[in-house]
């Protein structure tokens, strides 16, 4: 028998020598008994042993992640850990990485990183350290829109912009003003009608492996 820690008995638990445990929680003391009869022999006996079950040391936060952007990366319970990320440059972190519940890091170079977190009492837990591995993918870097910002109404226009990356590109107006055509293998390039007065805008962005700049 099994009681506390939310231990279940995976499999027989009578004429056999070994049992396996499944520990559900929450933490803390539970009891394993083991009680022998022999009905040939008349002998009889028991055994108990208490089993410490800690909490599992789990540290999460986001990836992939773009550069650009910060993450915030923390350990479940509310528990504190110190904090080491590989390979050491490509991202700022705000504030303290030692003894801290979490930290935000932004990431400014595409990589892969290994974050480890080191529970800063691993007594409280049945496992001491915990890793995340973070890819962080490029942003797009857009250039400014080319093309006229003086316009008369009716008339057709013709935007362009670049970009340091490879991919589609996603053009809007608004108030009003209606993209005739698009242009280039990415569409770079839109020949747009405005209609009524303005002011109006057009926009644009890219995504790249679901990292987007405008």
């Amino acid at each position: 028998t099994v009681t506390g820690a939310g231990g279940t008995i995976v499999g027989p638990n009578q004429n056999t020598a070994s049992i396996n445990v499944q520990w559900n929680g929450p933490a803390g003391n539970a009891i394993i008994s083991c009680n022998y009869n022999n009905p040939y022999s008349g002998c009889s006996g028991s055994s108990t042993r208490t089993i410490n079950v800690r909490n599992r040391f789990i540290a999460t936060g986001p990836s992939p992640i773009c550069t650009g952007i910060t993450g915030n990366y923390s350990v479940s319970g509310g528990g504190l850990a110190n904090w080491t990320i590989s390979p050491a440059t490509g991202y700022t972190v705000g504030g303290s990485m030692t003894n801290v519940s979490g930290i935000a890091v932004t990431w400014t170079a595409a990589n892969t990183y290994t974050i480890t977190a080191t529970a800063t009492n691993a007594a409280l837990y049945c496992n001491p350290t915990s890793i995340i591995n973070v890819v962080v993918n490029p942003t797009p870097v857009l250039s400014n829109i080319a093309g006229p910002a003086s316009v008369c109404p009716g008339s057709y226009y013709t935007y362009s912009v670049s970009s340091n990356m490879a991919g589609p590109f996603l053009w809007t107006t608004s108030p009003s003003g209606a993209i005739i055509s698009q242009m280039g293998a990415n569409n770079d390039s839109v020949i747009v009608q405005w209609t009524g007065i303005g002011p109006h805008s057009i926009n644009v962005s890219q995504t790249v492996k679901g990292c987007t700049a405008s």
